[in-house]
């Protein structure tokens, strides 16, 4: 009995083939739909940090409305600092500016979640915020 002569040979070649293609089709579906689903995830967790440093930018904007700060003293401050060259980041005033304070909040929810979280601007005024130095481009 030659193989191309045998039925029951050709059958199961055949169902063989069928079978393979069809696992070979659910397994790249399978792939794709996870793909698609860790995505729209990472888009979700991305929504909630911007969202966690919005909120705490508005609240320390408010506050600053307010007048819960020493303004004039802090202000004074943040020029003596950066006339003898130590740097604005030195500053009391430095952490309670809105922005800044939305940078931190951020970061340490991504700390606490294990995700790498990195402020970045191109042209930036601090060179470790340029994305061209990136690592990875």
């Amino acid at each position: 009995m030659s193989f191309r002569r045998s039925l029951p040979a050709r059958v199961l070649v055949a169902a063989g083939v069928v079978l393979l293609v069809v696992c070979a089709t659910l397994l790249w579906s399978s792939a794709r739909s996870y793909r698609a689903g860790a995505e729209v995830l990472l888009v979700e967790k991305a929504a909630a940090f911007t969202a966690v440093a919005d909120a705490t930018k508005s609240h320390l904007s408010a506050l600053h409305a307010a007048g819960v700060f020493k303004g004039d003293e802090l202000v004074a401050e943040l020029q003596r600092k950066v006339a003898s060259g130590e740097g604005y980041a030195r500053a009391r005033i430095y952490p309670s500016i809105p922005v800044v304070a939305g940078w931190a909040a951020a970061g340490k929810a991504a700390e606490r979640e294990g995700i790498d979280f990195r402020i970045v601007a191109f042209e930036a005024r601090d060179s470790d915020n340029d994305p061209s130095r990136d690592a990875a481009s």
